[in-house]
């Protein structure tokens, strides 16, 4: 996938996202939850975290710095860093929430942008990736995180309706 068709994709998220705060009202971005116990306020909360680490790892790297993390996250090491962005986010205003999540978005979008093909797709660009190139950090973090989290959304989407 080249860097185009990538930041198309996170503009596509970035549309869906920006849809589904328009056509909820607060209430709902607040008080529906999930099996999980979170609000679309947290999920949203939850995928701006990861946006911005990602983008600050990717800062970091193109300086010549090492990410803090340099190894695959394993699934304890990422339920712990979803808790700890939660506990972080659960208490911040629903507008600044969604003020982080456009910033984290924007942040991501820019170092992206700046990102060659190469940059993007070679798997041993970065020795911190291991073999395995920067679009799966990239996915991961933004479209292929939201895809993950889409049918909850949808789910907690369908339950604020009925309420």
């Amino acid at each position: 996938m080249d860097k185009n068709e990538i930041l198309t994709k996170m503009r596509d998220y970035e549309t869906t996202i920006n849809n589904l705060i328009a056509t909820t009202s607060a209430e709902q971005l607040t008080q529906t939850r999930g099996e999980d116990g979170w609000s679309l306020k947290d999920v949203l909360a939850h995928m701006a975290a990861w946006q911005e680490l990602c983008a600050s790892w990717i800062d970091m790297v193109m300086r010549g710095e090492t990410p803090p993390q340099t190894t695959t996250f394993s699934d304890e090491t990422i339920n712990q860093m979803n808790e700890n962005f939660y506990d972080t986010n659960k208490n911040r205003p629903l507008n600044e929430v969604i003020g982080f999540f456009r910033q984290s978005h924007e942040q991501l979008l820019n170092v992206v942008n700046a990102l060659t093909d190469d940059d993007i797709n070679e798997p041993n660009r970065f020795a911190w990736r291991a073999g395995r190139p920067l679009l799966a950090f990239i996915a991961g973090n933004s479209f292929g995180h939201f895809e993950e989290h889409a049918d909850s959304l949808r789910g907690r989407m369908d339950k604020s309706r009925v309420s």
